[in-house]
């Protein structure tokens, strides 16, 4: 949900720390690794079918009035993905980060200060998303298709 990681270790028992530590930095470097070879795979296989999933997750956060938490935390994550790829710019991360976080059931309990049920909570969490995504810039496809190493992208045109 929402394209994030957990690791845990699950065996300490004995271990100095900086074994355990050790151990995870690879499981780390490994997933890292994995992670950007699937994205340039995409990249290569599927340039369009990327740039449209960036471009609708974009919309559906800057226009729904609705939106359960599994949904908004993957087109949270699409459009962290898209700003990995350079379609927005990398200074409003912290803002996409910190939605991930506030938009939280437990989080939006708390910011209202009285009990939701899971529909209010649907429609205060869409609402905080649109106004915090009020001046978040379009994607911009064009940086995006530079970013790709030369592979082909087809940018459309602003008629499409």
């Amino acid at each position: 949900m929402g394209n994030l990681f957990q690791i845990s270790n699950q065996t300490t028992l004995g271990e100095k720390e900086e074994e355990i530590i050790s151990r995870l930095s690879k499981v780390i470097e490994t997933i890292i690794e994995k992670e950007h070879n699937a994205r340039q795979i995409l990249l290569q296989k599927k340039p369009n079918t990327l740039l449209d999933q960036i471009g609708r997750a974009y919309g559906v956060l800057t226009y729904a009035h609705a939106m359960a938490s599994k949904e908004a935390l993957n087109l949270l994550s699409i459009i962290k993905l898209g700003m990995d790829l350079g379609a927005f710019p990398e200074d409003r991360r912290l803002q996409i980060d910190e939605l991930f976080i506030e938009t939280q059931p437990a989080h939006l309990q708390k910011s209202s200060q009285q009990k939701l049920n899971a529909e209010e909570r649907d429609h205060l969490r869409a609402q905080i998303i649109r106004e915090r995504l009020k001046l978040f810039p379009k994607p911009d496809i064009s940086k995006m298709a530079r970013q790709s190493d030369g592979d082909s992208i087809v940018v459309p045109s602003n008629d499409e």
